[in-house]
């Protein structure tokens, strides 16, 4: 019974297309060195070429293929495709992460500098604020003293007014006194020129007449 080529890829797990890429490659390269007829460049023995046939089976570099870097990183990643898929992922997840920690250090920066600013401006305000009340401070006991000596030059002048009063007000008694001796004076002088013309001319009459004349206003 023959098998077709979709069979056998359908028995490979792949397709034609993948069959006869995967047959191009390494199995050509081994057929065309076991076929050579430079001795040197062509299996020694079946079993060199037995052993291609199995590391080619089992994912291993093969002798018949040009030895690359990109060569043997294909195969290893062929051969160890969960290994590498997951290493894949540990880097990809490392790098997210470092990402992560630079972003996030980065915010951290910045809020950093956010707070430390917030704190210089806090300084600062607080600063100021302390001027402010030393200096409503100082102008309010400069008003205080101020006041003071306001009170006290009022206090001064109340008590000179009160001393200016009294000494009105006994000014206005010692007229009042002035003026009633003044009237008694004139009263007693009026009385004695009444006595007086009723005494005869003598000399005491003549030198009474002089005091009354010198004492009248």
């Amino acid at each position: 019974m023959e098998i077709t080529r979709e069979q056998l890829s359908a028995m490979r797990g792949g397709t034609p297309a993948k069959l006869a890429r995967h047959l191009t490659g390494e199995l050509d390269n081994i057929v065309m060195m076991a076929l050579r007829k430079e001795p040197d460049r062509r299996y020694g023995s079946v079993e060199q070429l037995s052993e291609d046939l199995g590391r080619h089976l089992s994912g291993l570099p093969v002798l018949a293929q040009t030895d690359t870097v990109r060569y043997r990183a294909r195969k290893f990643i062929t051969r160890h495709r969960v290994g590498v898929v997951a290493a894949a992922m540990v880097l990809v997840l490392m790098a997210v992460a470092v990402v992560a920690m630079s972003w996030q250090a980065r915010v951290a920066r910045d809020e950093r500098g956010r707070a430390e600013q917030q704190a210089t401006e806090a300084r600062f305000q607080s600063q100021r604020a302390e001027r402010q009340t030393r200096e409503a401070e100082f102008y309010r006991a400069r008003a205080e003293r101020e006041a003071g000596f306001a009170k006290e030059q009022l206090r001064i002048v109340e008590q000179r007014t009160q001393e200016a009063d009294a000494r009105r007000r006994e000014a206005v008694i010692e007229r009042e006194r002035a003026e009633r001796r003044a009237r008694d004076i004139h009263t007693i002088a009026a009385a004695l020129l009444d006595v007086n013309a009723n005494v005869p001319e003598t000399g005491e009459r003549r030198r009474l007449g002089r005091l009354m004349d010198a004492r009248r206003p």
